[in-house]
């Protein structure tokens, strides 16, 4: 009698560590869906994965490559508006062949225009909120 009981239990064990549910689990940035950790895409070294999902930043890459097809490169001698630098100078901000990273906004997918890596980064940072730029503009110039 005791082994069988001993038994259901090690069955519920088995099926309880089985479910989902028990899995590392992390949420997604932009569906915000939790997920196992094994639908996030590794990056860099030491265990770390992307914030997206793999659904999420497989959409991202078609968006991506659908507005770069429509928009194409920007012209010979762009300047990013944000800091002003040219090819040479936007070149030595990121890891791609390109000097230029296609922006675009993540809530309505419109391309806004080309940026250099750095000043792209930097609105990501920021997460194109507005409210929280001009709070970071403020308190550049002192005023916060």
């Amino acid at each position: 009698m005791v082994f069988d009981q001993i038994e259901l239990f090690i069955e519920d064990i088995e099926l309880y560590a089985a479910h989902p549910a028990c899995e590392d689990t992390k949420v997604c940035s932009k569906c915000n869906h939790t997920l196992p950790v094994t639908d996030f895409s590794p990056v860099g070294k030491g265990g770390y994965v992307r914030h997206e999902c793999r659904a999420c930043s497989n959409e991202l890459t078609r968006v991506r490559k659908g507005l770069k097809e429509l928009h194409g490169q920007p012209p010979e001698g762009y300047e990013c508006p944000v800091c002003l630098c040219d090819e040479e100078r936007a070149a030595t901000g990121g890891p791609s062949n390109s000097a230029w990273v296609l922006d675009h906004d993540h809530e309505t997918d419109d391309f806004r225009g080309w940026l250099c890596h750095r000043c792209n980064r930097a609105l990501g940072c920021f997460h194109d909120d507005v409210a929280r730029m001009k709070r970071a503009i403020k308190y550049l110039r002192g005023k916060l």
